[in-house]
């Protein structure tokens, strides 16, 4: 991608584990941010996540891990120890962000004193996420994706459209830490908001970013049902909007039923077979009251079809169909192929492996993997080093628990 590094001014130290900090890390990185990830002598917990490349379990290996942390320099401080809060707290004093995930009780029991950080370094934007936030009642709970996908109101919706007994199908949790990437990219996006304030008018902020809040603004449009009328909060009921069925090779999302046009053009791909001549199907309202009827028939007819028949069908008339795509088919898709979209990384304990690019493309911006994901530990001195400390300084720190 042509251009320049968009944050290549920026220095991040990162002190977060898992998802959703490193992630928000990431995305800075990606961009061009200087990005120190601070790790705990054992590692990040993602090294331990699989799938790891050649199938082997090895902290250097974790799928997960070489994902979320490419574009970073990555050091090991333990942060139960004074000789670790020390190096900290001087990484803290020249950096520009200072992204944390633990709840500010955690934070002071282990001598990390935020407010101090902050007037240490005037210019610091401080990004805490954490699940319920910074403050109230809930501000030292434990939590994790799953936790923050059901208390955000997102489980209430899952799975949305499907359920026709609410009392005995509860809600369902998602299959990957979906609401901590939701939350990272709500905390990079805060940061980069108050990054550009600094530029303007100056100061750092505290950026407070709940799991919770940061995923409820994602059940939006059902919230704003509720403050109408309570009863329509769900998400999960029986709809008539679409479905995902079963075809003869595979599953497609299919929508023809909203729209009255849809529906007339259902018929013709179906032979306008004598049933969906019932003129209770002819509105809206009908097909929703009748979606339980109509849904075997369409059902059954689908799995006829392959994956491929129904979709391009459903383009030549103008109905709502989407495949339902694998890791596997969206790797080999020729839209994201002409866009440049997965790229290949080399890493030197996990080899050769693809891994999703650039979210976005833009045109004055570089978006580029300068390096992997970093091995443990593997700039500790260098990054020491840039600090000004010694190498008998260094040896010392490490003898002193750092």
């Amino acid at each position: 991608m042509a251009g320049s590094s968009t944050l290549s001014d920026l220095r991040v130290i990162e002190c977060a584990d898992g998802v959703a900090g490193p992630y928000c890390g990431k995305l800075l990185a990606d961009l061009g941010a200087d990005v120190i990830k601070v790790e705990p002598p054992a590692g990040d917990s993602s090294r331990r996540f699989g799938p790891f490349a050649g199938d082997r379990p090895h902290l250097e290996r974790s799928g997960q891990f070489l994902y979320l942390n490419s574009n970073k320099r990555g050091i090991t401080l333990d942060l139960e120890h004074a000789a670790g809060i020390e190096v900290l707290t001087r990484l803290a004093a020249d950096a520009d962000v200072l992204i944390l995930d633990r709840p500010r009780s955690q934070l002071e029991a282990l001598g990390i004193d935020v407010d101090a950080l902050r007037e240490a370094n005037e210019g610091l934007v401080v990004t805490v996420l954490t699940p319920y936030g910074f403050t109230g009642p809930y501000k030292d709970w434990a939590g994790n994706a799953h936790t923050v996908y059901q208390m955000s109101g997102m489980g209430r919706e899952t799975p949305s459209g499907y359920v026709t007994d609410l009392e005995h199908e509860p809600p369902l949790s998602p299959g990957n830490p979906q609401a901590d990437y939701l939350t990272g990219v709500t905390a990079a996006t805060s940061t980069m908001v108050a990054i550009t304030y600094r530029r303007v008018y100056g100061g750092g902020q505290l950026v407070d970013v709940s799991g919770v809040e940061a995923n409820t603004n994602h059940v939006r449009m059902n919230w704003n049902m509720f403050a109408y009328n309570p009863d329509l909060l769900g998400g999960r009921e029986k709809a008539a909007f679409g479905q995902v069925i079963e075809c003869k090779d595979g599953h497609i999302f299919f929508a023809p039923y909203g729209l009255d046009h849809w529906w007339m053009s259902l018929r013709r791909m179906m032979g306008d077979p004598e049933w969906a001549r019932d003129e209770v199907y002819l509105t809206g309202p009908g097909r929703t009251a009748n979606v339980n009827n109509i849904e075997p028939h369409v059902r059954a007819w689908a799995l006829n079809h392959t994956r491929d028949e129904l979709y391009w069908m459903s383009i030549e008339n103008k109905v709502p169909c989407f495949p339902v795509y694998s890791a596997s088919e969206m790797r080999a898709s020729p839209q994201l192929e002409a866009r440049g979209f997965f790229i290949e990384v080399e890493h030197p304990e996990a080899g050769s492996f693809v891994q999703p690019g650039a979210p976005v493309q833009q045109t004055g911006s570089r978006w580029a993997i300068d390096r992997p994901a970093p091995r443990l530990g593997e700039h500790t001195d260098e990054v020491l080093s840039e600090l000004g400390y010694s190498r008998d300084a260094i040896v010392a720190l490490f003898r002193d628990g750092a």
